[in-house]
């Protein structure tokens, strides 16, 4: 499983909640094979600090499609990009579309769609991408 937290600062607090809360009632919504699995989320309150802070907890998955066309270290300008068969890139563009189809056809924008937000999970000798 992995844990993503929200972290706000003062300027932000108001405007992150509602993106948070947006996300979250997004990932309860939608269950799909080609979207990241929601497990559930939460907010702690640590001593001292009069904000909670929130957390979604969701499926572990190998990486992000970024990482595997340009190399893990993202704020490298010299990366090389990955050559990869054709077959494994019909794939990925296959099932980002279904992923974006199912999304869509729920009333929802990603707004946020970019390699990075595009992981992938290694099954034997495929692998099969999912977006959050």
């Amino acid at each position: 499983m992995a844990i993503k937290v929200f972290r706000m600062t003062p300027e932000t607090a108001n405007q992150k909640t509602v993106w948070e809360d947006n996300e979250v009632e997004f990932m309860m919504r939608l269950r799909h094979e080609r979207l990241v699995t929601f497990h559930g989320a939460g907010e702690i309150t640590e001593e001292g600090n009069n904000r909670p802070t929130k957390f979604m907890v969701t499926e572990l998955m190998s990486g992000s499609i970024d990482e595997v066309l340009w190399g893990k270290d993202a704020d490298n300008r010299k990366r090389k990009e990955a050559k990869l068969p054709w077959g494994r890139k019909l794939q990925w563009a296959h099932d980002i579309t279904v992923a974006m189809r199912v999304i869509h056809r729920h009333g929802y924008l990603h707004r946020d769609l970019k390699s990075p937000n595009i992981f992938y999970k290694m099954r034997s000798a495929s692998s099969n991408v999912k977006n959050l």
